[in-house]
């Protein structure tokens, strides 16, 4: 084209300009959007090296910081660099910077929630980020935890601090470059914080590198945005944005321009760059066009890989000005000027120069804080483009720049590894691995694992020292336990164990079999703590003679010597006791009773928390046996030794074996629940609360015969929302098989998807197996009593398929047992093998009962069963009696609600008051365990009002509610009306109630009368499974302020209602939105008006609002209004909507009760006053007050025509009488003009009031109306 030389050279800036990422910055947008409605999210932006993933983020921060409308925290993992600071790291470390940018108000509410976040653990928070010191109030070290216990406080507490961080008008903002390269840790503390529950204000943005493969779900939930490479037209508006004046040709240079580059702008940037500096695009002097010379413009040439683009360009560059480049390149992160100087090897003034020339050759750009590559592709490049001596030279100048500036040890490990030499002496290697051995150790302690590997594995490599590289090889075994890689950690340790001095090899063996217990790689754990004991020796003998000649040589030793070894080999030996008990527990009793011996001998005369935890071990397994007294009392010798010795680890775990071991199964309910709360406590002091799930987890389990289901669904989304927190999702099929169960006995009914769904979660945890045949328990329980029998048995038979492995059992895990009588009980046609796991199973209680008092009820609710089964009237009511009797000692409210119904039952032809009694006590009962309505009517509650409506106190009819109420003992109702009745008469003839039988019905407490009424809580629970496979649970949050609130409603109706409404909002806004359901009862005073409805008559609503956010930008169509709108006339009430930029809401208000005497007075004489001026309605109010009639004042915007349907007197402006013309014949309102004096009118023959008014006027006005 044209041939005109360029006479100006143009420097092109460092970066292009920010084009085609407006979709892109959008989705970002939204997820700032939601994170302001508390909605936690990660967005993870994929895409090819040089496709615009970290220019997107940084391009996003820029306008958040621009607006001040988020708090942004941001990070890079390098690679090939030795920065100790990068990705999250680097945003704890920038916390304390940004809050001092804060105003002083708002930098104090951010360091009072920092403060309550880590509550006692900010020395956690202080090892990570240095810089964070400042900030935290308490900075006491903490209990010492095993390995698996402090990478769980650490990686939980981490997250919490960033929770903590954002609100609504500033939500966090956490930005995180190059995610490929996260370490494991990093990714822990990603999958705690982008859970949706608890709800916090974060966004979570982060940049992977896919080179052209898609990539796999990241390990925490997240969106993934594959970001595309620019498109022809986008190019153009780069070009566009990029050269002064005119392109000639725009649309075919940018053609070209993009076929090269492939899109890419890191490549079409260094194309331009190339284009402009050979000459192939130039600019005419005299009409500053630029135009494509000489060539075609499909002959422009052009590359789109990175090495060829920048290869070029940084290979052009004398070698001096590629030693600066270097010199950056291996410490990997911007540096400031100074830094440079004393990196560089030249002077300043050739230093300066190299730095401009590399900047023109886009090889540098200049930011804020000095000099940093535009692009880690380019970085690489440069290290690619020297040879090794080259790079060592640079990393030996590094080294010494770190030693001299005091920089972390594993920065100037790093250097000093890429800067050894293979041929210097052997001295050298050896003080080399240690350096990298003190690195890798301090990367080992903030769990840094992937630089601490590096480091370890390199001291392992280099060192010919025994004690560096058995340090070395034990840090190298943690990273790996951390990892997930129990192989190597496990192959490691078994080295370390048998080449280390036996004190080491204790200590080593507790930390790993304690760490592989919890990961359930319990025959790894074992083998590798009997070898770390045959070391002492003290070996574990492997038959079953050997092991009781072992623990018997252990007791008669214990009373006539004292034990052998030192102080300090003694308490390694009961600290890996401490953890191979465990492993015994339900699998090797001959095992356990050796170890137990052995501990105790050991033990004797040592103040330690392992001492206090043997004595809780002993304890736990007298109670097991039955002998709870001997079980207290060393119960109380460990809470004593626990509090000692300071340690709310071992104090913990006292309270909780003495819970679920001693005082639940023995029937101490009260003190068992709050040990099991005393348990957790102390476990949260520890920061570790990997048994403190547990202990909620046994809350739940030993109070669902005996709690309300509302409390036991606290207890278990405590639970859940726990190991959420802290990423032990382990044990989330424990609570939610027992979550299951419980809504099953609520009343609920179609679990049966629900429950395979938790089965495949509990296949793919790999829990204990003592701990999954409580899953099973529980999952055949939720499938029997919802109805499916053979997913029932099932579960059974997988359950006892478990137990076969097991040679003893806890007393939790016995649930199974239950769940099988019952379930083949209820089987029309068992087979032979379910018969046999029925008697199994009934022996298996029936002599657990002898030494569990609590598992007697269930042997004698299994034989009501069996009567009921058989008919057999006279066992049924024996059986019965029984259980009732027996209230006051097994206090099992379920138990009893089914005794009293089959009472019932069978009193039901000979005494029918009897038997409406019994039901009535059954209703009872089941409205204190929270059952559903339906759940609790029997064929009794169809009796005649007459006989229903007997008159009793109030009192007696609310003490049976109470939970401290005591139910009478059996044959009360016998005693008084156990006398048959004689044949009626007449069919409608009314029994009269004599004294006595009045006093007993009485003491029943069954003198109120049934209401038919809705718990708001149930409404949610049964809506919850019903919407489940079209809104997904994740995607709907039902909340409800006051759960036990009754309304008169019949549940069908209100149920069908909410899911209408659900499903028509998923409809409008479309598939993964995220929807807020309320429900509320809301009380309206006098003239108070609740915000949105204003002119609300007084009285009690039922307010049901319905929030869903979608991902689209489009306003929704609301189509299924209509039909939720004729729901919500039929039960009285009215229905608004509104919608907007991918969200609707919709909101449905009840009318429950009329204050009928504000109604009345309303009626009489309520005044309407609408206006658009404030102070004329304020003039107007106040005078009518004055004047004691009641008022309701306007603007124009809020007032509607049906607030009139209780007004007497209107008084408006004429516009909003000009809208309600055509109504006015329909009114008996009498209506009245506001006008200003001197105004024309709207209608003349109406009467007026004048403004400003006289309060004669006004009197006159109302009287002649």
């Amino acid at each position: 084209m044209a041939d005109t030389e360029n006479t100006e050279v143009l420097r092109l800036p460092g970066e292009p300009p920010f084009v085609g990422r407006q979709d892109p910055l959008h989705t970002l947008s939204e997820g700032l959007a939601r994170a302001q409605i508390a909605q936690p999210s990660a967005v993870v932006v994929c895409g090819e090296r040089g496709v615009g993933k970290s220019r997107l983020l940084r391009q996003f921060v820029s306008a958040r910081l621009e607006a001040d409308d988020a708090f942004v925290l941001s990070g890079t993992w390098q690679t090939r660099s030795a920065e100790i600071h990068g990705g999250l790291a680097s945003a704890l470390e920038q916390l304390a910077r940004e809050m001092r940018r804060l105003p002083p108000d708002e930098r104090d509410e951010v360091r009072y929630r920092v403060n309550h976040a880590t509550r006692h653990m900010g020395a956690i928070v202080a090892r990570s980020a240095p810089a964070l010191g400042s900030l935290l109030r308490d900075l006491e070290e903490l209990p010492q935890l095993e390995l698996s216990g402090d990478f769980s406080r650490h990686t939980a507490v981490i997250a919490e601090l960033l929770r903590s961080i954002g609100t609504q008008r500033r939500p966090l903002v956490l930005v995180l470059d190059n995610l490929e390269e996260a370490d494991a840790s990093s990714l822990g503390v990603l999958k705690i914080l982008t859970q949706a529950q608890p709800a916090h204000h974060t966004l979570v943005l982060a940049g992977e590198r896919t080179d052209g493969d898609w990539p796999l779900q990241p390990q925490f939930e997240s969106d993934l945005l594959a970001l595309k490479p620019l498109r022809p037209t986008e190019v153009q508006h780069l070009l566009s944005a990029t050269l002064p004046g005119t392109i000639v040709e725009l649309a075919t240079v940018a053609e070209a321009l993009h076929r090269v580059s492939g899109g890419f702008p890191l490549a079409v940037w260094a194309n331009l760059r190339a284009w402009i500096d050979q000459g192939l695009l130039v600019r005419n002097v005299d009409d500053e066009a630029w135009s494509a010379r000489a060539l075609e413009p499909d002959e422009l040439r052009g590359d789109r890989g990175v090495a060829d683009l920048f290869g070029l360009r940084f290979v052009g560059a004398s070698d001096e000005v590629r030693d600066v480049a270097v010199a950056l390149a291996v410490v990997g992160v911007e540096l400031e000027l100074a830094a440079v100087y004393e990196l560089s090897p030249l002077d300043r003034e050739p230093l300066e120069a190299a730095l401009e020339e590399l900047v023109g050759r886009g090889i540098l750009s200049r930011s804020a804080g000095g000099y940093r590559f535009p692009h880690d592709s380019i970085r690489e490049v440069v290290l690619e483009s020297v040879d090794a001596d080259q790079r060592r030279a640079a990393h030996a100048r590094a080294a010494a720049y770190m030693r001299q500036n005091n920089a972390p040890i594993a920065q100037i490990a790093y250097h000093s590894e890429h800067a050894f030499d293979d041929e210097a002496p052997a001295e050298a290697s050896d003080e080399l691995s240690r350096l990298h051995t003190e690195a890798g150790r301090d990367r080992l302690a903030v769990y840094d694992l992937k630089r601490a590997r590096w480091h370890l594995e390199c001291a392992l490599e280099r060192s010919r020292d025994p004690e560096c590289r058995a340090v070395s090889a034990e840090g190298l075994a943690d990273v790996c336990l951390l990892s997930g890689d129990l192989d190597d950690a496990v192959m490691l340790y078994t080295a370390i164990i048998a080449a280390s001095e036996v004190g080491h090899a204790l200590r080593a063996a507790t930390k790993v079999v304690y760490f592989l217990v919890f990961k359930s790689a319990l025959d790894d754990a074992k083998q590798l703590g009997e070898m770390a004991l045959e070391r002492v020796p003290e070996p574990a003998p492997s038959t079953r003679f050997g092991k009781v000649v072992a623990a018997a040589k252990a007791l008669v030793s214990s009373w006539f010597r004292d034990p052998p070894h030192e102080l300090e080999i003694r308490e390694a030996i009961i600290s890996l006791h401490t953890s191979m008990i465990p492993i015994c527990l339900s699998g090797d009793p001959f095992s356990l009773m050796m170890y137990l011996a052995r501990a105790r001998w050991f033990a004797r005369g040592i103040q330690s928390g392992s001492s206090a935890a043997i004595q809780c071990f002993e304890a736990s397994v007298r109670a097991l046996l039955g002998n709870y007294r001997a079980a207290d009392e060393l119960f109380d010798e460990a809470e004593k030794g626990a509090r000692r010795a300071r340690d709310p680890w071992a104090l913990g775990l006292m309270y909780h074996t003495r819970a679920h071991n001693s005082l639940l199964p023995s029937n101490r309910y009260e003190e068992g629940q709050d040990a099991l709360v005393d348990a957790i406590a102390s476990f949260r002091e520890t920061g570790d609360v990997s048994v403190a799930l547990l202990s909620l987890l046994f809350k739940a389990i030993y109070g669902r015969d005996r709690e309300s289901t509302n409390t036991l669904l606290g207890w278990i989304d405590e639970g859940i929302s726990m190991a959420h927190r802290n990423g032990k999702e382990m044990v989330l099929p424990h609570f939610q098989s027992v979550r299951l169960a419980v809504l099953a006995r609520q009343g609920h009914t179609n679990l049966s998807d629900r429950i395979l769904e938790v089965a495949e979660l509990a296949e793919q945890s790999e829990p204990f197996d003592a701990v999954s045949v409580v899953v099973n328990g529980h999952l055949a329980t939720a499938a029997h009593v919802s109805g499916d029998i053979p997913l029932a048995l099932k579960f059974v038979e997988a359950g006892h398929d478990e137990l076969a492995e097991l040679q003893g059992i806890l007393d939790v895990a016995r649930e199974i047992h239950v769940a099988t009588v019952f379930a083949v009980l209820d089987r029309q046609h068992p087979t032979r093998r379910q018969l046999k796991l029925q008697r199994k199973s009934l022996r298996a209680l029936k002599r657990a009962a002898k030494t569990a008092p609590r598992l007697q009820v269930q042997v004698d609710l299994y034989a009501l069963r069996r009567a009921i089964a058989a008919r057999n009237t006279k066992k049924i009511q024996s059986r019965a009696a029984h259980l009732v009797e027996g209230f006051e000692s097994h206090g099992n409210l379920y138990a009893a609600r089914e005794a009293h119904l089959a009472l019932a039952r069978t009193h039901r032809g000979e005494n029918i008051i009897a038997a409406s009694e019994h039901e009535r006590i059954a209703y009872k009962l089941g409205r204190r365990l929270g059952l559903v309505e339906q759940n609790m009517l029997s064929d009794l509650s169809d009796l005649d009002g007459e006989l229903l409506a007997l008159p009793f106190s109030s009192d007696a009819s609310a003490a049976i509610d109470d939970s401290q109420f005591d139910i009478p003992a059996a044959g009360m109702l016998d005693t008084a009306v156990g006398k048959k009745h004689k044949a009626r008469e007449q069919q409608n003839s009314v029994q009269t109630v004599t004294d006595a039988q009045a006093e007993t019905l009485e003491a029943w407490a069954l003198g109120s009368e049934r209401h038919d009424h809705t718990t708001l809580g149930d409404v949610l629970a049964r809506v919850r499974p019903t919407v489940a496979t079209s809104v997904p649970e994740a995607e709907l949050v039902a909340e409800c302020s006051a759960p036990e609130a009754e309304v008169p409603l019949a549940s069908g109706d209100l149920e069908i209602l909410v899911i209408n409404l659900i499903l028509t909002s998923r409809d409008a806004v479309g598939a993964n939105s995220k929807m807020r359901l309320t429900l509320e009862v809301e009380d309206v005073e006098g003239a108070a008006r609740p915000d949105g409805s204003p002119g609300a008559a007084p009285g009690k609503y039922l307010v049901i609002e319905l929030r869903t956010l979608g991902r689209g930008t489009s306003v929704p169509i609301i189509g299924g209004f209509s039909n939720c709108e004729n729901l919500v006339h039929t039960l009285g009430g009215v229905l608004s909507a509104s919608t907007d930029r991918g969200v609707a809401f919709l909101q449905a208000r009840i009318r429950l009760e009329v204050n009928t005497d504000v109604q009345a007075a309303d009626q009489a004489g309520v005044v309407i006053v609408v206006h658009p001026d404030p102070e004329t309605r304020e003039a107007i109010r106040a005078a009518l007050e004055d004047m004691g009639r009641p008022v309701r004042d306007f603007g124009r915007g809020d007032f509607q025509s049906v607030y009139l349907e209780t007004a007497a007197v209107l008084i408006a402006d004429s516009a909003t009488l000009s809208d309600i013309a055509a109504l006015e014949p329909f009114l008996t309102t009498r209506i009245f003009e506001i006008a200003r004096r001197g105004d024309e009118v709207r209608d003349a023959s109406r009467a007026l009031l004048r403004v400003p008014l006289e309060r004669s006027e006004l009197e006159v006005l109302l009287e002649l109306g």
